[in-house]
Parts: structure tokens; C-alpha cells; sequence
């Protein structure tokens, strides 16, 4: 069987749970160590993920819900509101 690249499944749209996602290509998660030194996500963060916003679905960096849970430097968190305005700027 011969698929176009525009025609074949991989780039066909698909249901996960409550959301669709445009194709069905996913980027693994890569540890960027790009967050500020209190864990909040930042504009290169932004800037990075933007660039990558075709993939059907993006899973993030290691990213510690609380404190003790953080593992490096510079590891963005999701604990504080700060953290999770600056999330949402990046995934709105």
C-alpha cells in the first residue's frame, strides 16, 4: 500500500480522552534545564515549544509539583501560581 505524506494516518487528526489532537505525531519528553532558578517557566521555554507546535502532542520536561520533588536546577516546577500562569502562557 502507497500513502501520500498528507494523506497518510500518522497525520490524520485524532480523539484523546476530551481532546483532539491534529495528527498523531507525539514529541517525547527532553530535559531542557531552561526554566528560572525558582522553577518558573520562562519566554525560551515559550520560544522552544512554539517552534515544535505541529506535533500532534507535546509531553513537557520533568516538571516537580512540589519542592521537594525537584530534581535539578533551572527544572521547571508547577507548584506556584507563578508557575502555572507561565504554563498556561506556553500552552495557550
Amino acid at each position: 500500500m502507497s500513502y501520500q505524506i498528507t494523506t497518510h494516518p500518522l497525520y490524520s487528526p485524532v480523539e484523546l480522552g476530551k481532546s483532539e489532537l491534529k495528527n498523531r505525531i507525539v514529541m517525547a519528553p527532553l530535559t531542557r534545564i531552561r526554566g528560572e532558578f525558582d522553577g518558573t517557566p520562562n519566554a525560551m521555554m515559550k520560544d522552544y515549544y512554539a517552534q515544535r507546535a505541529d506535533f500532534g502532542m507535546i509531553i513537557t520536561e520533568g516538571t516537580w509539583p512540589i519542592q521537594e520533588g525537584r530534581t535539578w536546577d533551572r527544572q521547571p516546577g508547577i507548584q506556584t501560581q507563578a508557575h502555572i500562569d507561565a504554563w498556561r502562557e506556553i500552552t495557550d
